[in-house]
């Protein structure tokens, strides 16, 4: 009887670590950025990226500023549910990022900008909140479907 419920009591924990390190650890872009989901106007979203090669150099940087409201809605629409997972650094999936971006947000309604950085499969937040995107960048995926004129940067 009694390694039955050693038995349990192991599954017990096993089963409260998976969730609490994997599907607990997880958040959508809309939770880790609720800045851009309240109910502020954005006035534009201005990104500059950078491409680099498979070793690290630049090849190009370029800078986009989205003003159309009904764009601005789907990248943000499409971009809510995309999955992260909190780090305590920047850890990207791939050895060799070839995009970073970095992405400034204004509002109508105040003076106060909200800027992030994202890589291929990571976000930054601020200086302290590293999040991997588990699944699809969304925010990319939007992006380069959406028709934007974008503009070398000297």
């Amino acid at each position: 009887m009694k390694k039955w419920l050693y038995f349990f009591v192991i599954v017990c924990v096993a089963i409260f670590i998976i969730y609490t390190f994997y599907f607990k650890a997880t958040t959508t872009f809309k939770e880790a950025l609720p800045s851009l989901y309240e109910e502020n106007d954005i006035k534009d979203i201005i990104i500059n990226e950078t491409i680099r090669d498979d070793n690290g150099k630049r090849i190009e940087e370029r800078r986009v500023s989205i003003k159309e409201q009904e764009t601005i809605k789907r990248l943000l629409k499409k971009s809510a549910n995309m999955k992260l997972k909190r780090n305590k650094g920047f850890k990207s999936k791939s050895s060799h990022t070839t995009s970073f971006y970095i992405i400034r947000v204004n509002f109508v309604h105040t003076k106060k900008d909200f800027t992030f950085n994202m890589a291929d499969s990571d976000i930054i937040v601020g200086d302290s909140k590293y999040y991997t995107i588990v699944e699809n960048n969304n925010f990319k995926q939007v992006l380069n479907q959406e028709e934007v004129e974008w503009k070398p940067v000297k």
